[in-house]
């Protein structure tokens, strides 16, 4: 592969100092709290809005004992709710000011109650989101939406305003967008930057000021665009499964002679596909609930339909050979979304491979043997035309 991109880098040494990025650090330095939340569908706008700075939690990205974890949550957990517990156990997330969380998932529940007993937490938010995008459904999400404002504004003495709303829907609109230019750069037959290192990106953008992200990654996208740098594309592959923060994971595909060009992960598309609605004759309140009830889902929403559809959508659009699904052991709602849309890949001529992984896993030993067999048909479906 080419030399990386020159502006690629800030967001590599921010990815080194995980847990406690310098973003982080300075912030907190400057007075400011910061939340952290996992799983999916987590209104950053409205904390933004309340002074907050989001923090999404994750484990690190190389597997680790979880002998903490395992002593609070069962091992048929997944390891990537555990993977954030053992690192909250050992005190690397006691900067803290609150943790958020959804019912995203069984294993995600769990670990808000070892937070609500355990682990000493000045702040415990948590947001009821539905499963259907029905009008009941919206009602329904509007009204902890607002209970959720009201507590945030409790917690912190602070006054979640209209404008200050308004200013983060228009903050968070402007990565949905810059990710987008990004993408449709991903769509050329020899993309200008590759999988891992967006990756790189999608980690970083976990931990610091949504303004300073979207500063830095424009400037990625400008270079991009600039830049004599044209991928070898291979084989051109779409990951897809449990949210993934491991670019080695990603680097590990692409050095078996294919490029990772699209995916439909909850860290990744499946976060900017779709913008708020900025019209500001209405309730910025109700502009986000709509969003988030609406947009890209996850496996947990239902009808199952309106996300398969959106993933066959990327693979046409972006020239699909095949994909690729990372399924962290025991994630129920990613294993039984798995068979299904593998189903509908195949049926329309797209071979698919399960990964069953551990949260951290490299692509190396028996799961590189497989995706190289992977690669090796799509070479021989091609021959064959």
């Amino acid at each position: 592969m080419s030399q990386i991109l020159k502006t690629l880098t800030p967001f590599m040494e921010i990815n080194k100092e995980f847990p406690f990025a310098s973003p982080i650090k300075e912030w907190k330095q400057s007075g400011g709290k910061v939340i952290g939340f996992y799983g999916g569908d987590i209104p950053e706008e409205i904390l933004s809005a309340a002074g907050a700075l989001p923090v999404w939690l994750r484990g690190h990205c190389s597997e680790i004992p979880l002998d903490d974890a395992n002593s609070y949550l069962h091992i048929y957990t997944c390891s990537h709710m555990r993977s954030i517990l053992e690192i909250a156990l050992k005190g690397d997330y006691n900067y803290l000011d609150g943790v958020m969380s959804t019912p995203y998932c069984d294993g995600s529940r769990r670990m808000f109650d070892v937070w609500d007993r355990y682990i000493p937490i000045p702040a415990l938010f948590f947001l009821h989101t539905p499963h259907k995008n029905t009008p009941e459904a919206e009602a329904y999400y509007y009204e902890n939406m607002k209970e959720f404002v009201t507590s945030l504004e409790s917690t912190f003495q602070k006054k979640v305003t209209k404008e200050a709303l308004w200013d983060a829907i228009k903050t968070y609109n402007q990565t949905r967008k810059l990710f987008i230019q990004l993408y449709d750069l991903r769509k050329k037959d020899n993309p200008p930057i590759s999988g891992a290192e967006v990756m790189e990106i999608y980690d970083a953008s976990a931990m610091m000021p949504r303004k300073d992200f979207n500063i830095l990654l424009e400037k990625v996208i400008d270079e991009a665009k600039t830049a004599d740098r044209k991928l070898d594309s291979g084989h051109r592959l779409m990951i897809n499964g449990t949210a993934l923060h491991n670019p080695e994971y990603v680097k590990g595909i692409e050095d078996l002679g294919s490029i990772v060009v699209a995916d439909s992960l909850l860290n990744g598309a499946m976060g900017f596909s779709d913008l708020i609605s900025e019209d500001e004759n209405t309730d910025p309140l109700l502009a986000i609930t709509r969003h988030y009830l609406n947009k890209f889902p996850a496996p947990r929403m239902v009808p199952s339909e309106i996300r398969f559809d959106k993933i066959l959508q990327m693979a046409e659009d972006f020239r699909i050979d095949g994909m690729i699904t990372g399924v962290v052991r025991y994630c129920a709602p990613h294993i039984y979304d798995e068979i299904r849309l593998s189903k509908r890949f195949e049926a329309r001529g797209i071979p698919s491979l399960r990964l069953d992984l551990e949260y951290g896993m490299a692509a190396t030993g028996q799961i590189k043997t497989r995706v190289q067999a992977f690669i090796e048909m799509i070479e021989e479906r091609k021959r064959k035309g």
